[in-house]
């Protein structure tokens, strides 16, 4: 719908970068210049334009000429070609080692493509046949067959000639056989005819004549015949030797051409070659009598004066136009998308009320990371499409209109939406782009919503508040009004943002690891731990690790910050080799934008050899959420790590995104079975699925590590699972390093 305020923008802008200096002047400079140059050259221009005429018809003459040369020299190559595969074909069946067989040579045919094969003996009787026809037939005297066989040499092609039994054109090839017989291969003359059909002297001439309808055209064969014309009345005509010769050798001839006379004509000969043979000669005759006479009526009335006056005035007005749209463009519409953008919407806001007027901000979740793995010619392409989507939008009597915000976020202007129920369900049609098919599929959409009432704009406000409800949204709930509670959860996750960063920069205290036991199932000793990453702020106080690790994935922290993590699990790991407990490893967790990072696996090695200790002392663990993401490239990450003698362990198993076929080709050595069924066993006896899990498990070669045990009944119950290795506050809570070095020292009964 058409932006209010739109025309006033325009208007505005033109008046200030209009100016009549800048279309007077050089209008004026120009009129004089052709003014005076016009009387200097109109005297020649005639002939000029002659010769030009004489130039074109020449050059059009010769790509004529070449074409039919190039049409002449096909046909005959298509004649070889025919020549040739009946050969090939003859000589390949000669060659056959297998008894010859109807069956054989039908088979034989079809793959050289050829239509027949016969196969006679020394009396020339057909012994076999590829259509199994004619069987038992005998060459008579006279014929070709006994013609070529009573010749004495090895193959020959005929000639295209009709069948002796049917009276079909045919082309045939002969070959000798080494038992004293012969093979007999052939084509349907029909195929070549059909070939070369659209490949004629008439042929070429009818469709030059098609597209030139002023030009008269003919063909001399090398014997001096016409053959070929755009007047049939001419084919058969002969032209004598020297005359030809003369009318090559002059090259362009006026004819009929007098001063004072508008009547021209302009012949033409040309000689066909190809191979270094005459084939031919192609004769022209141009027309040029109308033109001529429209140009001199043309020149002698208004070109001077009307055609060059407005020529000059519209080149000037066009390109002054043509100047300030670009400018205007350039500053106040997007490029990628056609969109106007923010300096645009600024403006309008200024310049219409504000009566029941909202503010959408649109969002594509994770579109740098996007355009980190996919590249940017996606990434426009997407911004393409969204916006494209987005300007489509009608929604009853609204008023809206869409713009490009910043790099990947749009904003949508609602007037007169009338209730807060229309802007939602405004905001689920927009949600509704991401589920038609293509490459919008490929990404989340966040939506933040701010509604305006106040009679005056304060463009800066309602920008900040609709991007503070923005950043609220996320994939689980896209849509998201501003509130001032929202803004408060906001300035939270920006404290956390800031207390990450001063971790980032290297300051301690903010964050640190917390190490929860992993038990053996029967024996209930320790086995291994899991690292926890656990936040202490000044400020805030003690963060849940769910809240922290959401934000640093969300302003792309979290890379950085899991290489702290996995520096102090490294760190605590060489401090348990040297206390004689370096035989437990320590799983570190690693989220879906870690394990897509490529300097990952580079990162691991460079941590553990720069701490000191072997990388199969470490652990990774991945929630299946991660298999949501590029599959193919996650696989060899893996592999790469497996290839380091870590161990991999996938987290939350059940509820995610796994499945059997991609567990059967990763190479995962543990499936970490949710605490969400550990709790299910007490309720009703419900042992189904975890049972199910543990199996086949088993079953691919991983362990089960049960997750969240907290009752000795739920460790009987996953023991007579099968369960491997458990985890959980019934063994011990994640604790401190202190603590987990007293564990060791005096170990865990599991009882």
């Amino acid at each position: 719908m058409q932006l209010e305020g739109e025309t006033v923008a325009i208007q505005t802008y033109k008046r200030q970068t209009s100016s009549k200096k800048s279309i007077l002047i050089p209008l004026v400079i120009t009129l004089v210049l052709f003014i005076a140059a016009g009387f200097l050259m109109l005297s020649y221009f005639k002939e000029f334009y002659h010769t030009e005429k004489t130039h074109e018809a020449t050059l059009l003459a010769r790509t004529y000429a070449k074409s039919l040369e190039s049409t002449l020299d096909a046909r005959s190559l298509l004649n070889d070609q025919f020549h040739t595969t009946l050969r090939v074909a003859g000589n390949i069946a000669a060659m056959q080692e297998k008894p010859f067989s109807n069956e054989m040579l039908a088979d034989l045919a079809q793959m050289l493509t050829i239509d027949v094969f016969y196969v006679f003996d020394r009396n020339l009787e057909i012994r076999y046949s590829s259509v199994n026809l004619y069987l038992g037939w005998v060459a008579p005297k006279g014929h070709p067959v006994r013609t070529f066989y009573e010749s004495g040499i090895d193959h020959y092609v005929d000639e295209i000639r009709t069948d002796s039994e049917t009276d079909t054109y045919w082309m045939y090839s002969y070959q000798r056989l080494a038992n004293g017989g012969m093979i007999q291969s052939g084509i349907l003359a029909d195929k070549l005819a059909e070939l070369s059909s659209q490949l004629t002297e008439q042929s070429i001439i009818d469709q030059i004549v098609h597209e030139s309808p002023l030009t008269q055209i003919s063909f001399i064969n090398p014997h001096n015949i016409i053959t070929a014309s755009s007047i049939p009345e001419e084919i058969g005509q002969s032209i004598d030797d020297a005359t030809l010769t003369r009318l090559i050798e002059e090259g362009p001839t006026h004819l009929s051409f007098k001063r004072g006379s508008l009547d021209w004509h302009l012949k033409l000969y040309l000689p066909i070659q190809f191979d270094g043979t005459s084939h031919g000669t192609l004769s022209f005759l141009f027309d040029l009598s109308n033109t001529n006479r429209l140009f001199v009526q043309i020149s002698a009335t208004i070109l001077i004066f009307l055609i060059t006056l407005f020529i000059l005035f519209a080149i000037s007005i066009i390109n002054i136009a043509n100047k300030n749209k670009r400018i205007f463009n350039v500053a106040y519409f997007d490029e990628v998308t056609g969109l106007p953008n923010i300096r645009y919407l600024k403006r309008v806001l200024q310049e219409q009320d504000h009566k029941d007027l909202a503010l959408i901000i649109i969002n594509p979740l994770h579109f740098k990371f996007i355009n980190l793995i996919y590249g940017y010619n996606y990434g426009d392409t997407l911004l393409y499409e969204i916006a494209t989507d987005l300007a489509a939008i009608d929604y009853k009597e609204v008023n809206l209109q869409t713009y490009r915000f910043t790099d990947d976020q749009f904003i949508i202007t609602v007037k007169n939406y009338g209730s807060q129920e229309v802007l939602s369900t405004l905001c689920k049609q927009i949600l509704s782009i991401h589920e038609k098919p293509g490459i919008l599929g490929s990404v989340d959409i966040a939506i933040g919503v701010v509604v305006w009432n106040k009679l005056s704009i304060d463009f800066d406000t309602i920008i900040k508040k609709a991007s503070i409800a923005l950043s609220a949204a996320s994939k689980d709930n896209p849509i998201q009004f501003y509130t001032e509670e929202t803004e408060e959860a906001l300035v939270r996750q920006d404290t956390i943002e800031t207390e990450l960063k001063k971790v980032l920069a290297g300051e301690e205290g903010i964050l640190h690891l917390a190490y929860q036991p992993i038990v053996d199932a029967k024996k209930g000793l320790i086995v291994s731990f899991e690292a926890l990453a656990r936040m202490q702020s000044s400020i805030l106080g003690s963060v849940p690790p769910q809240e922290f690790i959401a934000i640093a994935e969300e302003r792309h922290l979290i890379i950085p910050l899991g290489k702290i993590i996995l520096e102090q699990a490294s760190l605590f790991i060489k401090k348990l080799t040297e206390l004689g407990y370096g035989s437990y490893p320590i799983g570190v967790n690693v989220s879906a934008m870690q394990l897509l990072d490529e300097s990952l696996v580079e990162a691991i090695k460079e941590i553990t050899r720069r701490v000191g200790i072997e990388t199969k002392q470490l652990e990774i663990e991945l929630t299946e959420s991660v298999f949501s993401n590029d599959f193919e490239f996650l696989s060899q990450q893996i592999e790469r790590i497996n290839a380091l003698g870590i161990r991999i362990a996938i987290d939350d198993f059940g509820t995610g995104f796994s499945s059997l076929n991609r567990l059967r080709g990763l190479i995962v050595d543990m499936l970490k079975l949710d605490k969400q069924f550990v709790d299910k066993l007490l309720d009703k006896g419900d042992t189904s699925i975890s049972s199910d899990i543990i199996s086949m498990a088993h079953h691919l070669g991983k362990q089960i590590i049960a997750e969240g045990v907290e009752t000795e009944e739920q460790r009987q119950l996953l023991l007579d699972m099968g369960c491997d290795l458990m985890q959980g506050y019934l063994f011990s809570r994640p604790v401190g390093e202190e603590e987990v070095i007293r564990l060791l020292s005096e170990g865990l009964d599991g009882s």
